[in-house]
């Protein structure tokens, strides 16, 4: 996973999939995600319950124009990365 943040200018954090958990903290869901490159970073989302509820719907979006099931059954061989995201 790539994170970019305005605060960091053109600086890029990479994240592998073994780096994020997840953590119910009262009324939070706490989104965790440590960085690797180019420094070591723990990063932190609290989601609550309507949060969640629009990360789902986005993702059901997708899901039904088929842009993640063509990403995970197509992959993403030889497109070019998004200069700016």
């Amino acid at each position: 996973m790539r994170v970019r943040s305005t605060g960091l200018g053109p600086q890029e954090l990479k994240i592998e999939p073994e780096d994020l958990w997840l953590e119910r903290k009262g009324r939070f869901l706490i989104f965790h995600m440590e960085s690797s490159e180019p420094v070591k970073w723990h990063l932190r989302t609290a989601l609550t319950s309507d949060d969640m509820r629009k990360v789902v719907e986005l993702l059901l979006e997708q899901v039904f124009n088929g842009s993640i099931l063509s990403l995970l059954f197509k992959g993403a061989e030889g497109e070019e990365e998004p200069e700016e995201y």
